[in-house]
């Protein structure tokens, strides 16, 4: 949502296939969703009647535990690579598709 903020203001000028009515539009209607997002944020990141150590225990170990499991699974795959797979897994994605 702040990417299309700052690209309805900063880069409005630009072509492109879809645009969600006018620029005011569009601003108002993503800043309304960025408020909505960030007051639900918020509001589930520190509930009432609990405790502030077990919210954050559980909120910051959740995030290692899941980054964790998904670091270890992407280091598996990237090692069951051959070296040439290793090399186009690794380009820029804009080099990868010109040498398809």
């Amino acid at each position: 949502m702040l990417a299309y903020l700052n690209l309805r203001l900063k880069l409005d000028h630009l072509e492109r296939d879809f645009k969600m009515g006018s620029r005011t539009t569009g601003i108002v209607a993503v800043s309304i969703l960025i408020a909505i997002f960030s007051v639900g944020f918020l509001a589930s990141t520190f509930p009432t009647g609990a405790d502030i150590m077990t919210i954050i225990f559980y909120n910051v170990g959740g995030i290692v535990i899941f980054l964790g499991f998904a670091w270890w699974k992407y280091s598996q795959y990237e090692k069951s690579l051959n070296p040439e797979e290793r090399m186009k897994e690794a380009a820029p994605t804009a080099l990868a598709t010109e040498n398809a």
